[in-house]
């Protein structure tokens, strides 16, 4: 991708229908490991501070506060380095893991990628495209940290 493009293609992470876009500048947590990468879900982290902190989504469980967004000047968020984070309502670019429906609500599978909610899955969001196949780019609403669990049967 160039920024010189005229029109820029899509990327994960990339936030769509600005105007009613939630995103919330964040601080990855200092104590953690690994990187964040665009289109990755976050939760909110219990370091103490000023700034909103952040962890990784680890689980299909975890009440997910947001999805870090891309930025053309860093492709991946160190820990201590800070981010946007598009949260409730906001309409972003993921993965989709699997062959999807349009109105589908996902949750976040460890792959980094979202599918099928399922019994107990904290949801993630809603999708607004049809994910064709693994690794289709779609848009997700971002149902935030108020998000419903399914419930089990």
């Amino acid at each position: 991708m160039s920024l010189n493009q005229f029109q820029q293609s899509v990327i994960k992470g990339m936030v769509d229908q600005r105007v009613a876009a939630n995103v919330i500048t964040c601080q990855y947590d200092k104590a953690a490991s690994g990187d964040l990468v665009p289109g990755q879900l976050v939760k909110l982290g219990t370091a103490a501070g000023e700034s909103i902190v952040v962890v990784a989504s680890a689980a299909n469980t975890d009440v997910h506060f947001g999805v870090v967004t891309f930025n053309p000047m860093k492709s991946a968020i160190k820990p201590g380095q800070f981010m946007e984070v598009a949260s409730t309502s906001s309409v972003v670019y993921v993965e989709a893991g699997a062959a999807l429906a349009r109105g589908a609500k996902v949750a976040w599978a460890a792959n980094q990628k979202v599918v099928a909610a399922g019994a107990g899955d904290v949801v993630a969001g809603t999708l607004l495209d049809i994910a064709a196949a693994d690794g289709s780019l779609v848009r997700m609403v971002v149902a935030g940290p108020h998000a419903p669990v399914v419930p089990t049967p």
